[in-house]
């Protein structure tokens, strides 16, 4: 049987319940199921009353040809979606009802492209109760304007510049992006209700510039998000929320990005940082770096605030190195007292410095967070096997290495995490110039197009690039040589307008231009 005699074979007593379904006069159903086009909402009404709906039929001869899997609304039909369980995209708020509410709202609406769902997950945090109803209310009038659309025929602005049909398939495909955004930078737990950075968030921000260090990132997002809190207790004049957290050692080969990704990280969580080598330390009252001239770095830094600095992260690197020197055994009894939470004694010699120092005669260390980096390559030196071998018992390896690096065992047992730094392969030194957002390739290129210029780096010249590195003992540190190296006579050449050409080709064309 097809359209028109299914139509044709219409009762009174069918059409008299099909008119109190829309609500509508009986003339104004006779003009609709006689015109060229009949509406595919009455065409499944008919079904539907007759006990047996053919989708097919419907998808092949109706106006815009919905399928069931598109048509989700209480009579299994529409653009209306189902949503039965709350995802957590607006946790904020109490009534688990009106999430749900909010949820299916934002994932039937056709007014939104899949951008614009996403920005209002992160709106809705600064949104009042009225405005997120109102926007329920503004969806549900989408929705009955839709409908209206597919009972009757009606044209209206939302099928003006494409059909319907294609608006709710590309809307039901998009939602997976919307889920996908929401998961994938967790909106809901960025920050506390202190405005700190969550861990996981720190971590995802660091993962923009570091590489290969999955597990360093996740020991030092953990650390600093508290460390930040004891920060900001100290600025805000009140009782640190909790003890001072114990020390980290970190270890990993020249150039795996010990220091500099505590560094990151601060600059990120705006904690005040200091880096000292600790190679180079004296013992108090010798001329040069001394345990107490940490102190007057910190403070010289951050504007002779002692509140700001109390609850600093500070970076000892080279701590391996420091028992190779005059007097290494003397400096590591007195960073000792620092990890302890001594207080350091701010000595004033000369007149400027009493001036600056005015009214600062002790700083507490209790509060502040000691990183201890180093390479501890010698111990790769005795082993030909490389820094470790890596099996089951790994860190018990370790361990021992560190206890082989003459650090004394009461400074050792003082450290609260140990974390290796993974080598950096040609894998990990590729990724760091293709997609590090302090990728020396970048840094290059921006300072090209400050002078109008622009030169792109393929695939291929990056994979040289780190193919080389490799090969250098110097971890990412090699990247920076090699690539200055390519970039070089590009930047020189700068007020040429063929930066992007080899030199052979610029001599070639210099040369048959003079003949």
């Amino acid at each position: 049987m097809n359209v028109r005699q299914i139509v044709k074979s219409l009762n009174k007593e069918e059409k008299k319940s099909i008119c109190e379904k829309l609500g509508i006069a009986c003339e104004r159903l006779e003009l609709l199921i006689n015109a060229k086009k009949i509406p595919l909402g009455i065409l499944y009404l008919i079904m539907k009353m007759r006990g047996k709906i053919d989708y097919k039929k419907l998808l092949d001869l109706s106006i815009w040809g919905l399928t069931r899997d598109l048509t989700l609304d209480e009579d299994g039909w529409g653009a209306r979606r189902a949503h039965k369980r709350v995802l957590g995209m607006f946790a904020h708020i109490d009534n688990e009802q009106l999430q749900l509410e909010l949820e299916k709202s934002l994932k039937s609406t056709l007014s939104l492209s899949w951008e614009e769902k996403c920005y209002f997950i992160d709106a809705a945090k600064q949104m009042s109760l009225s405005q997120l109803l109102s926007f329920i209310t503004a969806v549900e009038d989408e929705m009955k304007s839709i409908e209206r659309e597919l009972f009757f025929g009606q044209v209206s602005s939302l099928v003006t510049n494409e059909k319907l049909q294609e608006k709710i398939t590309r809307n039901k495909k998009e939602w997976e992006k919307v889920e996908a955004y929401f998961k994938s930078k967790e909106l809901v737990v960025e920050r506390d209700s202190e405005q700190v950075l969550y861990p996981v968030a720190l971590q995802k921000r660091l993962q923009e510039y570091v590489k290969g260090q999955e597990e360093a990132l996740y020991s030092i997002a953990t650390t600093l998000y508290y460390q930040k809190k004891i920060s900001n207790a100290f600025i805000q004049e009140k009782h640190p929320p909790f003890e001072p957290l114990k020390p980290l050692l970190l270890s990993g080969e020249t150039g795996s990005g010990k220091s500099y990704i505590v560094q990151k990280a601060c600059e990120i969580m705006d904690i005040p940082f200091v880096y000292i080598d600790a190679s180079t330390m004296v013992s108090t009252g010798i001329r040069g770096l001394s345990v107490d001239e940490i102190a007057k770095t910190l403070l010289r830094k951050y504007e002779y605030d002692p509140k700001k600095v109390q609850g600093a992260v500070v970076v000892l690197d080279e701590i391996d190195k420091l028992m190779q020197t005059t007097y290494g055994e003397s400096v590591l009894s007195q960073i000792l007292r620092i990890l302890e939470g001594g207080e350091i004694f701010i000595e004033k010699g000369l007149h400027e410095e009493s001036k600056e120092f005015k009214g600062i005669n002790y700083l507490s260390t209790k509060h502040m967070f000691f990183v201890l980096a180093g390479s501890f390559q010698f111990h790769k030196d005795e082993k030909k096997s490389g820094f470790l071998s890596g099996g089951e018992n790994y860190e018990q390896e370790y361990l021992q290495a560190i206890e082989k690096s003459g650090l004394p065992k009461e400074l050792l047992g003082r450290i609260g995490d140990i974390v290796v730094l993974n080598p950096l392969g040609e894998k990990e030194l590729l990724d760091i110039l293709l997609h590090s957002k302090d990728s020396p390739i970048k840094r290059y290129q921006k300072m090209l197009k400050s002078s109008g210029m622009t030169y792109k780096v393929s695939k291929e010249e990056a994979q040289k690039m780190a193919k080389e590195a490799a090969r250098l003992p110097y971890g990412a540190r090699s990247l920076e040589k090699i690539v200055w190296a390519h970039f070089k006579d590009k930047l020189f050449r700068v007020h040429h307008q063929d930066v992007g050409r080899s030199s052979y080709d610029i001599l070639l064309e210099r040369i048959k231009s003079s003949l």
